[in-house]
């Protein structure tokens, strides 16, 4: 076994890259080899014991957690779901757009939430939404179908075998177990009864998430309309509570919605969530804990806008403070396990390179943020791995025809110290991309208000001018839509985002385009779509053919790989304004975030910004989706992935970088991956240290000339 130091030359700073940073925690996964367990013990006491009131008279509860920026807030909710996970479901509600339809955006993120794997089913079992994957794999099932087989029922004599297949004694047994408090009752058994189908079970969550369905869906489903009201969706909501008194209660968190609340309207849409939960009270929504995570400077801000009768609705207040000197310590020591098991001797301190005095100095009050302590763990553990150069490695170099040998004279950058704040933001974003990608497999999955919100966001990242939301003249549809002014343009651009199924609602969507054309509110419109049409004979589709199918106004076909990059840019821009996103060292703000976006040139390889003229096309459209191209693009990204490790950790053993690069670049294999290090050292970016066996290898920067 290797000595710690030596160790510590080769492997990466155990405290880089997403250490800090906590976006959806359904998406999070926390190990516990890294969690200790004294931290904020207090809150995590007080949230289990409203979760146990809940369970035991099914009432709804609502809690606030107040902490500032860094202090865990994010981390805490995911480390709760996994204690309590066996105990209760979980949903995660982000910010929403407009107040006018939250009631909408809870229940779509609450059954997209209900549809994931729990991770006391995933352990051991596979992953994915509600179904093991690969033969002879165990069948692992989302919340939203373990929610369902535990129904009282499907007890007492009516297990789930003798249902399957029979939707009318399906329903029938639902309405008699539960005759009254139903909304729509046998539209929504009828869904439920989808669930059981593995043909229909998509189609019923899409139904269950408030989708737009067309005719043909619905019938296929047996129910006559879609959630398109937010009374609908508030109802439907109400339904999935009132059915789990029989199970167990459903947790939902809403968590960094901190950028609701800085919105020129922002005290409005922080007032209709809390308008929201004296409404799920008032109405008996039943078997929910209500948990509300906020920065405690916005709560303070926002407190005395909030009404009284609605802040009574907070049953408790939970306010995360600092951790000691001695919890910091444990939190270093957890990140440094991986690498003082492999050492041999065992080092005296179990946080060294690490020491307490540094600890104490840098914190002398005694107190700490978890994040702080993270990021000074970076720092020192980075300049210790500067320090030790590249003298005490001993990497030789065969010289041909002889067996003399010389030391590699050559240093770790100190630049190293500091973390490069764009190759810390490459590796967080292909991190969170990744997870983006898992997490939404079909456009229309995402709101049309939501893709505009994120399709804005964008734009003004790239600094495109005079962005106006809600162009188009309608009520229902007008957050649809957006206008800006383009270079190359010639006046007002304006933008429409419709995946609409359901014909007759995207006829008025076509109709307030018509309008929009005609009280000349914009030069040119742009429809964006990706749904095909369900047929092309009807009015909406004519009214579709005549204003977007000539050459003024487009119709534009985005691609889910598009959607996947603004929607990782929008969690980005949610972690930014609530000051929980962590690049390297720094914690940007939105600017500053935006300023890291432009750097990086992420959105130049956005092929929507692309068609819609923002960016520049890199490639032909024809050429874009083309396999050659597609493997060019994996290995310019793995080049990416490469240099960012090597310019965030110094130096690293050959054996862990590629090992390290393969988790974010999974569609490469490992040969390929050192093709990928053997041309950058080719090309003179990075220098390979030591003999000619890759496994024993070293790579770091080369020398600036």
């Amino acid at each position: 076994m290797a000595k710690i130091d030596r160790i510590i030359q080769q492997e990466i700073n155990p405290f880089d890259r997403v250490t800090f940073y906590a976006g959806n925690f359904w998406q999070e996964e926390q190990s516990e080899a890294l969690t200790v367990e004294g931290i904020h013990k207090e809150a995590i006491a007080q949230v289990t014991e409203m979760l146990e009131m809940v369970a035991a008279d099914h009432q709804t509860r609502t809690l606030l957690l107040c902490g500032d920026p860094g202090s865990g807030k994010s981390y805490l909710l995911g480390r709760i779901k996994k204690l309590l996970n066996s105990r209760a479901f979980f949903a995660y509600i982000g910010p929403w757009v407009e107040s006018d339809r939250i009631w909408r955006h809870i229940l779509r993120h609450t059954v997209d939430s209900l549809m994931q794997v729990p991770e006391s089913e995933s352990q051991g079992k596979g992953n994915g939404e509600g179904k093991g994957e690969g033969k002879g794999e165990a069948k692992s099932e989302s919340q939203l179908l373990l929610w369902l087989q535990s129904l009282s029922a499907f007890s007492d004599g009516s297990p789930m075998k003798k249902l399957l297949g029979k939707r009318n004694l399906f329903i029938r047994n639902l309405r008699s177990a539960y005759p009254v408090g139903i909304f729509n009752p046998n539209e929504f058994f009828g869904a439920l009864y989808g669930l059981t189908d593995p043909e229909l079970y998509p189609l019923a969550c899409d139904w269950l998430r408030g989708d737009d369905l067309d005719e043909r869906s619905l019938e296929i489903l047996g129910v006559k309309r879609a959630i398109e009201t937010e009374t609908a969706a508030r109802d439907t909501l109400a339904n999935i509570g009132r059915i789990s008194t029989a199970v167990k209660p459903i947790v939902i968190c809403f968590d960094q919605i901190d950028p609701v609340a800085e919105t020129p309207h922002g005290y409005r849409e922080l007032q209709a969530l809390f308008t929201a939960n004296t409404t799920i009270h008032n109405e008996r929504l039943h078997n929910f804990l209500i948990a509300i995570s906020l920065i405690t400077n916005t709560w303070r801000r926002n407190e005395q806008q909030v009404l009284e009768a609605d802040k009574d609705r907070l049953d408790r207040i939970v306010s995360l403070g600092g951790i000691t000197w001695d919890e910091a310590e444990a939190l270093w020591a957890k990140r440094l396990y991986p690498l003082h098991r492999q050492a041999k001797p065992k080092p005296a301190s179990a946080i060294y390179p690490l020491t307490r005095a540094v600890l104490e100095e840098k914190f002398p009050g005694g107190k700490t943020l978890p994040r702080d302590t993270l990021k000074l763990g970076r720092q020192i553990f980075q300049e210790h791995k500067v320090n030790l150069g590249l003298d005490k490695t001993k990497l030789e170099k065969t010289k041909e025809k002889t067996k003399s040998k010389q030391r590699t004279p050559a240093k770790i950058p100190r630049d190293s110290i500091q973390a490069d704040p764009d190759a810390a933001f490459q590796l967080l974003w292909n991190d969170e991309f990744n997870k983006t990608e898992r997490r939404i497999g079909k456009i229309r999955h995402v709101s049309g208000p939501e893709m505009m919100s994120m399709l804005r966001e964008a734009l003004e990242a790239l600094e495109v001018q005079e962005i106006q939301p809600r162009l188009l003249p309608s009520q229902k549809y007008g957050n649809y839509s957006f206008s800006c002014e383009l270079p190359g343009y010639k006046g007002k651009v304006g933008f429409v985002w419709s995946e609409e199924t359901n014909m007759t609602n995207f006829f008025y969507v076509m109709k307030a385009c018509a309008k929009t054309i005609d009280l000349g509110l914009c030069k040119t419109l742009h429809l964006i779509r990706a749904e095909r049409f369900v047929t092309t004979t009807n009015k909406s589709y004519n009214l579709y053919r005549k204003l977007f199918g000539g050459k003024t106004h487009r119709h534009i076909i985005p691609d889910i790989e598009s959607v996947h990059c603004l929607a990782t840019y929008h969690q980005f821009v949610n972690a930014a304004v609530a000051g929980e996103l962590v690049v390297g060292d720094r914690t940007p703000d939105l600017a500053e975030l935006q300023s890291l976006i432009r750097s990086a040139g992420i959105f130049q390889d956005c092929t929507l910004l692309q068609d819609l003229q923002v960016v520049a096309a890199r490639s032909k459209k024809s050429e874009a989706k083309s396999s050659k191209t597609q493997q060019k693009k994996q290995v310019s990204n793995a080049q990416k992935i490469t240099l960012s490790l090597i310019k965030l950790n110094g130096i690293l053993a050959r054996k862990i970088l590629v090992q390290n690069v393969k988790a974010q670049a999974d569609d490469l294999d490992k040969s390929k991956i050192n093709e990928v290090i053997q041309q950058l050292a080719e090309e003179g970016k990075i220098q390979l240290l030591g003999d000619e066996a890759q496994e024993t290898q070293f790579v770091c920067l080369a020398p600036k000339s």
